[in-house]
């Protein structure tokens, strides 16, 4: 059993990094899109 308390925070830690890697990849395309308006 103690396997399981490991995969739910492997779990929870790669939910964290694409969330952060959405928010990285949107920081860039806002950045790049208004670079590009203005």
């Amino acid at each position: 059993m103690s396997w399981l308390p490991n995969s739910q925070y492997w779990r929870l830690s790669q939910i964290l990094r694409n969330r952060h890697i959405q928010l990285c990849s949107l920081i860039l395309v806002s950045n790049f899109f208004g670079r590009a308006i203005f």
